[in-house]
């Protein structure tokens, strides 16, 4: 039987995949510092929000929003940093896993959840202009997104 994971347990893996990535930022030469100091103050309030949040927000459910956030851009993103961080990931044996959202959204033929509403909402110009889905995928994906606003 699987044993249940705890909210201490994920927020401590989730900052292990945070530091992981402020490794890699702070090592590369695609970033420049000033944006690097913006990145580093941005993943510290990441890791502070998950290790001590709210009470209210001291649920996985709300570590799964945080999670999103900072390994969503993760995920479609390209290049050797991108390689470096899912690399050193799964190294750890972390529990996160690059997904390309939108295949598994065209796949289902439907948005699940607000997650993924807000993920296709953001991703599908630029992944037409990146070719990485048709204009016939782009047009269904809209269609989704029309569908689970009730439109």
């Amino acid at each position: 039987m699987k044993k249940r994971q705890t909210y201490d347990e994920r927020a401590n893996q989730f900052v292990r995949a945070v530091d992981i990535i402020q490794t890699v930022v702070m090592a590369s030469m695609e970033f420049q510092d000033a944006h690097k100091a913006v990145m580093k103050q941005g993943f510290e309030e990441m890791k502070r929000m998950s290790l001590n949040p709210e009470p209210q927000f001291r649920r996985i459910a709300s570590l799964r929003y945080l999670e999103e956030h900072v390994l969503g851009g993760w995920s479609d993103a390209t290049g050797p940093d991108a390689d470096r961080v899912w690399a050193e990931i799964q190294k750890q044996g972390l529990p996160y896993h690059r997904k390309d959202v939108l295949a598994v959204v065209l796949k289902r033929k439907r948005i699940k959840d607000q997650h993924e509403f807000d993920y296709v909402t953001d991703n599908i110009v630029i992944a037409e202009q990146e070719n990485r889905i048709t204009k016939e995928q782009a047009v269904a994906l809209d269609a989704m997104l029309m569908k689970f606003q009730g439109r």
